[in-house]
């Protein structure tokens, strides 16, 4: 359009407008109807459309504060809040969002926002009857903690070293890494029985106290009674 006229055309101001699209002129200068030499040059301000915003950092936020900041002035983003499983922010507080935080986007746009349910639970394995060690790394692969506590039993028994109960039922949910997640399991251990003499044996226990001739008697007896 300015081309046949000799004109050239100079963007001096691009403009956030949510009103218009990126890209439609605003303002030009000089006005329509207005006149310039050949050569000359239609300065105008264009539409940013919403413009862009950066997505805050609101990881470790209450998800009630989180939301309040990505909604309002000037990201004023359509929220939609979801969970996931942390293991290192507590349950509540503001993990992540999809666009990632630190990321430039459009004001207004649609985002996600993560908040954390806690450490992720695991299935509690079952244990009953394992060989100790055996029962110790089941468990290890799944993140949980071994409480055990020992029993005896007779010598010669089949569950020596074997773990006959846990304290949380196979299959339950539970979340690994914390104190709640301690299993606690019951081992045996061997009770090794008493080994008596035989009568033919046994050995008289010793005198161990100095016995006193007849005469040591008397003078004793004469002392204590002078």
């Amino acid at each position: 359009m300015l081309k046949p006229l000799g004109l050239t055309l100079t963007i001096s101001e691009v403009r956030n407008d949510p009103t218009l699209a990126v890209g439609q002129i605003i303002t030009q200068d000089p006005l329509a109807t207005g006149e310039l030499a050949p050569g000359s040059a239609v300065k105008v301000v264009v539409s940013g459309g919403v413009g862009q915003v950066v997505i805050p950092d609101i990881e470790g936020f209450t998800a009630a504060a989180a939301q309040k900041l990505l909604q309002e002035k000037p990201n004023n983003f359509v929220v939609t809040v979801l969970t996931e499983a942390s293991a290192t922010i507590a349950k509540g507080l503001a993990v992540r969002t999809d666009p990632a935080i630190g990321l430039p986007i459009d004001a207004g746009k649609a985002i996600t926002l993560y908040t954390s349910s806690g450490p992720e639970q695991v299935a509690v394995p079952a244990v009953e009857g394992l060989e100790e060690a055996v029962a110790r790394n089941s468990l290890a692969l799944v993140s949980l903690v071994a409480d055990v506590r020992y029993v005896d039993v007779p010598a010669g028994s089949v569950n020596i070293g074997k773990v006959i109960s846990q304290g949380t039922a196979a299959q339950v949910k539970g979340r690994p890494t914390i104190k709640e997640s301690l299993l606690r399991l019951v081992a045996w251990h061997q009770l090794l029985p008493l080994r008596l003499l035989p009568p033919e044996s046994q050995q008289p226990l010793p005198l161990l106290a100095k016995q006193r001739t007849g005469a040591q008697n008397c003078a004793t007896d004469r002392a204590q009674q002078s």
